[in-house]
């Protein structure tokens, strides 16, 4: 079994900047997390923070912010939270 690779769009639905990604697929993950540098180059500033429980069980904080998210095949759209 090996590793699982996703192709999507990352969209800043206010400025309408985008940008294309290849993120690892993490079926235990509540959010998916995106570079900062990726999220700053399309002009997502983060709105709060939120704590994380790693697999470990360690509690961590990171900022948060919303986004457009499609695959790159175009046939699905998420508009929600995302861990910076």
């Amino acid at each position: 079994m090996g590793l699982t690779y996703v192709k999507i769009i990352i969209e800043n639905p206010i400025k309408l900047l985008r940008e294309e990604v290849e993120l690892l697929v993490d079926t235990g993950a509540t959010l998916p997390r995106i570079p900062k540098k990726i999220l700053e180059k399309i002009g997502l500033e983060p709105i709060g923070r939120k704590k994380f429980k790693t697999i470990s069980g360690k509690l961590i904080e990171r900022d948060v912010s919303f986004a457009r998210v499609n695959p790159v095949t175009g046939e699905l759209e998420y508009i929600g939270l995302l861990a910076l």
